[in-house]
C-alpha cells in the first residue's frame, strides 16, 4: 500500500506546484483524497439472502445520495450507527453488522460518498455529512430516541463518530484503531514534509475534549497502519468522565477482532450495555 501511495503522490507532486493550482485548499484536497481514502465502487452487490438485512438510502444535507444497509432486529428499540474503515466498501462489513445486530441492536452501517452504491466524491466534510445523515434518519425516519443510537466505527470511520458525537446526543461510542489527526497519519505515511498540508484535516484530537458520550477505544499494540500511540493520545485527549482504552498487546490493525487477548465483541457488547 505504501508503495502505491509513494508513486501516487511523486506523479501528483508536479501537480501541486503548476500554474493551474491557485487555490490555497487544492493541494491538501488532493493530499487526502489520495491518502485517506480506497473506495471500492460498484453498481450492485450480490443478493443477500438474510431477510433482515435491507438496502436503504440516504440523501445528505448537500444532496448527495448515500447507499447503506439496514439490519432489522424487531426485538430491539436500540440502533447502531456503523463507520467502516477507509477501504472496500460497507458490503465486505456485514458480518460484523451481523454480529452486532445479534447484541440486540438494529444496525444501519453506512458506505460513504464515493463507496459501494452511493454517489459523489470522498472527502472529509462529506464524510462528516454522511454521519449527520445516518443519525437524522436514524431519528426521523426510523423513530429511535437519542439515547438509543449508538457509535461503533473502525480506523477512518471514527472521524466520523467523533464528529457526530460532538455535535449530537448518542447513548455511547466504540472506537477500533482510531486515528489521532490526519497529520499523525502524514508522519505515519511518511510524508511528514507535507504534514503543514493537513494540519486541521481529520483532527480527532482537537475534538475529543467536547464527545458527550462514554468511549471505549480498543487498539491493537502491533498496528502498523494506526499506531497505538495515537488511540492513546485520542484517549488522553478524551475530557468525558467515562472513557476506557482496551489494547490486545499482540494484535494489529486488521485482526484484532480476532485476538485470543482480549474478547473482542463480548467486551462491546457489555460496554454497549452498561
Amino acid at each position: 500500500m505504501r508503495l502505491h501511495t509513494l508513486k501516487t503522490m511523486l506523479l501528483g507532486i508536479p501537480l501541486l506546484f503548476s500554474s493551474g493550482c491557485n487555490a490555497p485548499s487544492w493541494p491538501k484536497n488532493y493530499l487526502i483524497g489520495k491518502l485517506a481514502f480506497l473506495p471500492e465502487k460498484t453498481s450492485s452487490y450480490p443478493a443477500i439472502a438474510e431477510a433482515n438485512i435491507e438496502d436503504y438510502w440516504l440523501t445528505t444535507e448537500d444532496g448527495v445520495r448515500i447507499h447503506s444497509f439496514y439490519l432489522k432486529n424487531t426485538d430491539a428499540d436500540r440502533v447502531i450507527l456503523f463507520f467502516h474503515g477507509n477501504a472496500g466498501n460497507a458490503y465486505s462489513r456485514l458480518g460484523h453488522a451481523n454480529i452486532l445486530r445479534d447484541m440486540g441492536f438494529n444496525v444501519l452501517l453506512v458506505d460513504y460518498r464515493g463507496y459501494g452504491k452511493s454517489a459523489g466524491k470522498p472527502t472529509e466534510q462529506g464524510l462528516y455529512l454522511d454521519a449527520q445523515a445516518s443519525y437524522h434518519a436514524a431519528i426521523k425516519d426510523k423513530g429511535f430516541a437519542e439515547n438509543k443510537i449508538y457509535l461503533y466505527a473502525r480506523s477512518i470511520g471514527s472521524t466520523a463518530a467523533i464528529e457526530l458525537c460532538r455535535q449530537y446526543q448518542v447513548a455511547s461510542t466504540v472506537l477500533v484503531a482510531p486515528l489521532s489527526s490526519g497529520r499523525a497519519m502524514a508522519r505515519q505515511m511518511g510524508f511528514g514534509w507535507f504534514d503543514w498540508l493537513v494540519a486541521s484535516v481529520f483532527d480527532n484530537l482537537e475534538k475529543a475534549k467536547d464527545i458527550t458520550s462514554p468511549v471505549l477505544i480498543i487498539h491493537g499494540g502491533q498496528d502498523r497502519i494506526v499506531p497505538l500511540a495515537q488511540g492513546r493520545a485520542l484517549y488522553d485527549a478524551i475530557n468525558h468522565s467515562s472513557k476506557k482504552i482496551v489494547v490486545a498487546d499482540n494484535s494489529g490493525h486488521n485482526d484484532i477482532q480476532h485476538s485470543d487477548e482480549i474478547d473482542f465483541w463480548p467486551l462491546i457488547q457489555e460496554f454497549y450495555n452498561r
